[in-house]
């Protein structure tokens, strides 16, 4: 009875690395169902990237994708993911393939390599956000 409680809290008990996959499954299904909201549920206010980006012209940026294509699917394989106190780095391979009427194509990584992506993510006293992404608008086709 005893190993069979302590069994569960190991695999119910929500951990770090757990909620930050979660705020990375729920940022990944957001895009997919080309939900602006929901994603922007997911990036901090305090955004910023290596290419001017914020969270006003990631918002922005995302709302344009959207109209442009008809469809994304993507795939983002976690394959690390760092905690350190209050900040976080996850490193995933992600492809995404877009419809964009009759046309259908990758716009980030191909059909024989994912793209190194790595995202930075803060802990607020509440919740986990993403307040950086590497590899995506520097290698985003279109």
């Amino acid at each position: 009875m005893v190993v069979a409680a302590v069994a569960a809290v190991i695999v119910f008990f929500p951990t770090e690395q757990k909620r930050i996959r979660k705020v990375m499954r729920g940022a990944v299904e957001a895009v997919m169902r080309e939900d602006v909201d929901g994603l922007m549920e997911h990036i901090s206010f305090n955004y910023r990237d290596a290419h001017g980006g914020s969270y006003l012209l990631v918002k922005k940026k995302t709302e344009a994708a959207f109209r442009r294509y008809n469809s994304l699917d993507i795939s983002a394989d976690i394959v690390d993911l760092r905690v350190e106190g209050s900040a976080a780095a996850v490193y995933l391979k992600v492809s995404i393939i877009a419809s964009d009427g009759a046309n259908r194509g990758y716009i980030l990584g191909d059909a024989g390599k994912a793209m190194d992506v790595r995202v930075d993510l803060e802990k607020s006293p509440y919740e986990w956000k993403i307040i950086n992404a590497e590899g995506v608008a520097d290698r985003a086709h279109g």
